[in-house]
Order: C-alpha cells, then structure tokens, then sequence
C-alpha cells in the first residue's frame, strides 16, 4: 500500500518484528493478546451494551463475538504497522474496515441493530441513518482507537508503533472534553442495555476478575522492550486470523438473519465503502516507528484511564436502575443524530489527511497528534456547524416547499356515497361507536405503550378534551410475540399486560379503541424471527397460520364479552370490534410490495379467526397510501387469477381475495405531504376515489369471490403533512375544510392526528356543532356570493325545508375576502369559528351577511348552526 508518488520508501518491519521480545516466552505473548482482545471487548460491548443482558460469560459472548473482535482487531493492527500506515489518520480508516463488519456479518447498516428491519432513524437509501455511525465513528473510535491506545497504555515499549495515540491518554483540553462527552453520552446507552443494576454488577465482576487475571499472566510481556510481536501477527498467525475471517464472513453472512441480505446492487455499493478506505490509505504516507525513549510516557496517565473506566461504569450503575425511563433516550437519540455527520466528517478528514509524522527531535515541542487532533476538532465543529447548517437549510426548504404544496382544485365527487341510515347499528351498539371521528395522538411502540415505553394517558386525555369517542392503538407481532407463540392461559407476558392497561385506559375514558392489529411491517420490522419469511426483508412469515393464530388471541381477549371484558366485569358493552390489518402494506418500510397475494391470503384467514370470536367485528383494510402506486398492487390484492405474491404462495396454489373478508376500506392521506410527493393536487377526495375505484372495479371480476358494494370508507391516518409546514393558525382551519370534504364525498370515518394546541380547539368545535356530519352536501349553488368567491357546504338536521341545518363556508383560497348571503330558516343564526368563538348574528328576512376572511392558502372556514328552534336536529349550547 505504498503511497502513489511518495518518495519515503516503504517501511520493512519484517525483521525487527522476528527479534522483538526475544526473551519473552511465547505463551506470555498469547496471554497478552488475549488481555488485549478483552480490552477491545470492554470498549466495544460493555460500553454499548451490547452484550450485557446476555452477559460476558455467555458461550456465544466467548465463541463469536470475543473472537470476532480479536480477530479484526489484530488483522488491522498487522496491516498497519506492515504498511507504515500508523497515523491517526489512517488508524481511524482501519478502524472504519473495522467495522464494516456490520455490513456483512451483522447486517446492522442494512436492517437495524436488532437484525429485524427496525432502523432507529430512518434510513439513507438503503443504510439506516444511525446505523451507519457504526461504521463511520463506533467501531472506528470505540473498538479500535480507543483499545488500542490503552494497549499502548499498559504496554509503553508499543508507543513507538502509534505515538498518535498518546492524545487519548494525555491531558489536554482537547482530552478532557472528549472523555466529558464520553460520560455524558455512553452511561444511558450502557444503562438502557445493562439488564438492571444486579445484571450489570455481574457483568462487571467478570470483566474486572478476567482483567486481572490476563494482566498477571501477560505482565512480562507488556514489560519487555520492543514487544512489537503483541498487536503484530507473523506470517502464519496473520494467515490464521485471514482463514477465520473469511469462514466467519461466509458462515455468518448467508447463516446469520438471512432475511437481513439486501440486493446485489446495495451489496456492490457497500463496497464503494471499502474502496474508499483503502484509496485513503494508500494515499497516506508510509512512516517510520519512533525510539521508544522518543515517546514521552506520563506514570498517571493509567491512573487517569482507571478513573474514568471507575466514574464512566458508576455512572451506568446508577442509571440501570431506570433503564426504560424515557428520558434516558433523549441523549441516545442525540448522539444518534450526531455521530453518523460526525462520522462522515471525521472519515472525510481522515481521507484527505496524508499522516506525516512529526520529526523526532520536535515531539515534545509540538507534538504531531495534538496537532491533528486540534485541527481535527476545531473543523469537526465547523463540519457539525455545516452540517447542522446543512441540514436546517434542507429542512426549511423542504418545508417552504411542503408549505407551498397546498392543493389548488377540490373537485367536488360526482356521485358520493350516500349518508348512514340513523339505524344503523355498526359495531353492535356500543357507545360512542358510531362516531365519526376516530383520535391518532401520540407514538406507539406497538404493545400498549408510547415510544420507548411511554405512557398514553395523556395523548387519551387529549382526544377526550376534542370530544372524540374514538382512540387508536398499533398492536406489532413481534413484539407480541417476539419468541414464539405465546400460551396466555399459563400466564400473561408483559407485552400483553401493558395492552390490557392501555385498553383499560381507554375505556375508563369511554374510547373505543380501533386496534391496527396484526402488524406484521412497516415500523413492526416484519414477522418474529421464529415464523419464518416467505422472502427476505418483506413482510409475509412464512407460517402464515400462526399470524391468524395471533390474530385470534387479540379478538378472544379484547372482544366485547373477551377474556378481559369478563375480567374487568364489562361483559358485551365494551371490548374492540374494529381491527385494522397492517399499516401501508404496499409500501411502508417492511411491506407486502411483490406480495400482495400473500397479504389477501393474510386478511382472509385472520379475518376468519376474528369473526370466529366476534362475529360483529369490523375488518378493517388495507391501510394503504396515497399516490398512483397504490392502484396496481391493490388490484393485486383483488384479483385471485393474478397470484401476485411470493414464490412460496405460488406454490401452495390457493386462492384469496380482500374484497369478501373486508367490511370497511380503509386509507391514508396527508393532504399537503401527498401534494408535495405526487406533483398534482392529492386531496383526500382524489385518495379516496381512487381506492373506491378499485374496489367497486373488482365487485364481481373474481369469480368466487364476489362481494356487494363497500358503503364504509374510513380514513385512518393522515394530516395535511407531519412536520407541521403549515402554521398552526392555517392548520386549525384546514381541520375544518377537510371534515367537510371529506363527509361530503363519503368518508364515514376521518383521523384526527396529532393536532396542535389551535388545531384541538377547532376540533372540538366541529365535533361540538357536528357529532353527526350526515348528509353533507355540496351548497355553493345554494348561496349568494356578494363580493370574492367562496365555498359552501350544508349538513341537514332532516328531510323538508323547515329543517335545521348547519352551514361551513369559507373564502376561496387567493382571492381575498368574500361576502355572501346565506339563506337560513330561523330568525337567528350562531356563527361558529375555528378557534371556538361563537356569536349569535341576527336573521334579515330569511337571509344572513356574512364577511369570510381571505388567506392565500387556507381560509378559516365558519360554522352557521341555522336551526328554527331549540332541539331541531343536534342540539347545541347557544
């Protein structure tokens, strides 16, 4: 790996090496890499926490991975003392070929810490955002760096090899503010893997006992001079660590979580990785190892290390005991955030950095690492500030652009689906079922709970606050279920007792709860490892029956008259009816793309199971979308002839369908995020229309599997975007105009997710005035615009002229203000607005004037409530 145009020849140690440490017995050499090896574990598994809830002294703790990072550790050790390259520079480059091994053998950069498809971030193309500090920064600095210099630490005659590394042990400023940083930022991470403080202390037991163990045994070796044989391999013990890698890379790749393998083509970029790395040490320049007596040697700088290993682990003591705590992630996600940047920066720096030592004779006087390391410093802080910059310039555009991306057209629907019969008995009669207004607040985490396990008592309180009878809850298999099928007659696992909570908090605020269970993709990651896939990275298991097992114990215990009605003395007048079946199957994150048969094959056989249980329970599906992409893979999941799925349902031969085992459609839609994306207008009409189309395309097209027109449309999840482009001010009156038009066309449900402060108000307004929003009706015809343009919608309270009706009018967007002349049948009117102020305006022979404020984007709707009398129609507090 000479440097191209380099005039230093290439270091030769091949001969020092074979008469170092002479006088040093072989076996005192195996002791000492040994010692090394398990400081090399400390750093990269105890300081994550990675291996700790499994414990250091598990078999595959000191089979695989003590070994595996031994082996890279002293690979990269060899090539770079053989090489010359053994600057700091190209040490973080080796380092970063250290951990790559998350590409292959772990697949982590590819599909999650945990090898499920759950990426903590999200992703950059195919790598997950924060996975990819593995590789750029983790493994780099904490499996490399890092144990290396301490190796340099407890054995001084090394120092010579990689005097760069004399910075982590010194006492600059520089220092002390990366071992701060350090203990702010790894005792969460330690604690929130640690298995609780009994579990850590074990831990630590064993790391100390083996530590002091390995030291006694090696203690000769570290002591002798130019003992450069520890961290380089000869020609046959280099070979031996290259044959174990390769098999552990074959075996590990194709044998490890191969539902992680991703394609060819990300397989080939994830070796541009690689390129890159070894191109930026070939460019660095081969340099000479210093005199040991060149290297200064503090005696406290292991006094130092001690201190900090001391205050770093009593620090992770302390916070085991409340691992789970929310608030513990706030700094995780903030380093996650920051080192995947940081990462690319520091490679960056390093790439370019040609690695010239210092001369000799200058080492005290300015030493070459501080020198790299304050320069590195100060341009990773400009580099984070750019990045940050970067970043907030993104975000902002993209933001102007969502902002700007406020749909233009609203056609009205040409034939809407007619309203609800008042008998109708949806649900089976329970309380509040009939509502049309279904609350989404919050985060889950899939069994209950919030994100990271927080509670959802205050997101419930929210949506009661807004008047809604509605809640919503995302119910993963795998989380569920995570080690196999679980037998809840012999007890009930934790996952399970946090549902039973949530569904108990639910009722207590009389919500009925639409359960988007089973989740197989999207953030659930797919199926448990233990039911297989039917192919690699995508969401069908390849025991497809024990997913509608699953779906079978959620209806027998939540059903109204369930295991836990019966518990809680409820019996049929509470429990859930309405089961959603995964969430964007056709193309969220883990999806059913390819798969839309399998995905038929799943809602028709859970549905059974649940019917089976309850046979007034409400399958909801499919969750999908909105875009043009959505058109082809749900005709997929319709047409039986098509058998569009995985290899493996082709070769079973059956045949399935959604449209028999669906009683309501469902859809997503984020008005102004959906705009932004398709490059035309994407309203909820337009989403809804196209799915319906759909459906009634494909009525009587299957022959077998035949089903009557679908009359219920629910809309399940949506805003106008999630990363609130609009002000709150507009987004408080968009609640409105979408309400209506989205009754108007049909919509029997629409979600009411995550509203701002403004946006609650406006909520409870509408609900307030419009419990029930059937039939609305197209009424711009029906008004008299004096001045501007504007809109009109009208609910009736009944049939016949003299009934009581409810007027939503607004301003056409980006003509100004208006005024209009509404009709109205009663001698006073209340007017309604979005912010939740009323005003009582008096009728002037049967007419109403009224001035509609104007806005470019989003004109404040009104609500007129025109009723002759108290109790016509839905009553109201005027």
């Amino acid at each position: 790996m000479e440097s191209k145009g380099s005039s230093t020849q290439r270091v030769d140690h091949s001969s020092e090496l074979s008469s170092n440490c002479a006088n040093v017995s072989w076996i005192r050499i195996v002791w000492a890499r040994l010692l090394v090896g398990w400081i090399v574990l400390i750093c990269a598994e105890v300081f994550s926490g990675a291996s700790l809830k499994m414990g250091l002294w598990h078999p595959w703790t000191l089979i695989v991975t003590y070994w595996l990072y031994f082996a890279h550790f002293f690979l990269f050790t060899t090539l770079a003392v053989r090489t010359g390259r053994t600057s700091l520079a190209s040490l973080y480059l080796w380092g970063v070929l250290f951990g790559l091994y998350e590409s292959w053998i772990t697949k982590v950069i590819w599909h999650g810490y945990g090898g499920d498809g759950k990426l903590v971030l999200g992703s950059i193309g195919p790598y997950g955002f924060s996975e990819l500090s593995m590789v750029f920064l983790f493994h780099p600095v904490a499996s490399f760096l890092l144990p290396l210099a301490v190796t340099c630490l407890v054995c001084p005659s090394l120092r010579g090899l990689f005097p760069d590394l004399v910075w982590f042990t010194g006492k600059t400023r520089g220092v002390r503010l990366f071992l701060c940083y350090l203990l702010f930022s790894l005792p969460p991470i330690i604690a929130m893997n640690s298995g609780g403080p009994l579990n850590l202390v074990r831990n630590l037991v064993v790391v100390i006992v083996v530590l002091f163990v390995l030291n006694r045994l090696s203690r000769p070796a570290l002591a002798g001079p130019n003992c450069d044989r520890i961290v380089v391999f000869g020609r046959r013990g280099f070979v031996g660590l290259c044959i174990y890698l390769v098999l552990l890379y074959l075996v590990t790749y194709f044998g490890l979580r191969p539902e992680g393998m991703p394609s060819a083509s990300v397989q080939l970029a994830t070796g541009v990785f690689y390129a890159l790395a070894i191109i930026g040490l070939w460019r660095h320049t081969a340099r000479e190892p210093m005199p040991d007596e060149s290297v200064p040697v503090d005696p406290m700088e292991m006094r130092r290390v001690k201190t900090f290993f001391v205050v770093l682990m009593s620090l992770s003591l302390v916070l085991s005991s409340f691992a789970g705590w929310p608030g513990l992630f706030v700094p995780i996600m903030l380093n996650f955030a920051l080192w995947t940047p940081l990462g690319f920066l520091l490679t960056i720096l390093a790439w370019f950095r040609d690695g010239k030592a210092s001369p000799n004779d200058k080492l005290d006087e300015e030493p070459q690492p501080r020198s790299f390391l304050r320069r590195a410093t100060r341009l990773a802080g400009f580099g984070c500030g750019g990045v940050g910059l970067l970043f907030a310039t993104l975000l902002g555009l993209i933001y102007i652009l969502i902002g700007h991306s406020v749909p233009k057209t609203y056609p009205t629907i040409e034939h809407p689906i007619a309203a609800p019969p008042l008998a109708a008995n949806l649900g089976g009669g329970l309380e509040g079922f009939d509502s049309p207004y279904v609350g989404h607040t919050g985060s889950w985490d899939g069994k209950g709970g919030g994100m990271f396990g927080s509670s959802k008592l205050s997101d419930l309180d929210t949506e009661v606050a807004m008047g809604l009878r509605w809640t919503f809850m995302s119910v993963y298999w795998s989380s569920m279920e995570p080690d196999g099928p679980v037998d809840l007659s012999k007890g009930i696992p934790p996952a399970w007792q946090a549902l039973d909570s949530f569904v108990i908090a639910a009722h207590q605020r009389q919500l009925n709860v639409l359960m988007q269970a089973p989740v197989v993709g999207g953030n659930a990651g797919g199926p448990p490892p233990w039911a297989g896939r039917r192919e690699p990275g995508k969401s069908a298991p390849e025991n497809m029956d024990a997913l509608a097992d699953f779906a079978s114990k959620l209806a027998e215990r939540y059903r109204p008259g369930g295991t836990l009605a019966q518990r809680e003395g409820w019996d049929t007048s509470y429990g859930i009816r309405a089961w959603e079946l995964d969430n964007e199957p056709e193309a969220y994150r883990t999806h059913w793309k390819g798969q839309a048969a399998d995905y038929a094959e799943f809602v028709a056989k859970a549905s059974s199971r649940i019917k089976a249980a309850d046979p007034q329970a409400l399958i909801v599906a499919p969750g999908v979308a909105s875009g043009d992409h959505v058109v082809p893979w749900l005709e997929s999941t319709l047409d039986v002839e098509g058998k569009n799925g995985s290899p493996t349902f082709k070769q079973n031969g059956n045949s399935y369908s959604i449209g028999p085992a669906v009683d309501v459609v469902s859809f997503h839609n984020y008005e102004g995020l959906d705009t932004f994306f398709s490059g035309h207008d994407m309203t909820v009409g337009r989403a809804f229309q196209k799915v319906r189309g759909v459906f009634e395309k494909w009525e009587d097209r299957s022959l077998g599997y035949e089903y009557s027109r679908k009359k219920e449309y629910w809309h399940t999840e949506g805003n106008f975007d999630f990363v609130g482009a609009l002000s709150e001010e507009r987004r408080a009156a968009w609640r409105f105009q979408f309400f209506t038009r989205a009754f108007a066309a049909g919509i029997r449900k629409v979600v009411v997710m995550d509203a701002s402060p403004l946006e609650q108000i406006a909520v409870k307004a509408y609900v307030e005035v419009l419990p029930r929003p059937f039939p609305m009706l197209a009424a711009s015809d029906q008004i008299e615009v004096v001045d501007g343009s504007a809109v009109a919608f009208q609910c009736l309270d009944g049939d016949g002229v003299e009934a009581g009706r409810v007027w939503i009018v607004w301003a056409q967007a980006d003509t100004g203000d208006a005024m209009i002349d509404l009709p109205v049948i009663g001698d006073h009117v209340q007017i309604v607005s979005v912010g939740g102020q009323r005003e009582m305006k008096p009728a002037s022979q049967g007419r109403v004037r009224l001035l509609l404020g104007g806005d470019p984007k989003m004109p404040a709707p009104v609500l007129v409530v025109d009723r002759a009398k108290e109790g016509s129609g839905a009553e109201i507090d005027i």
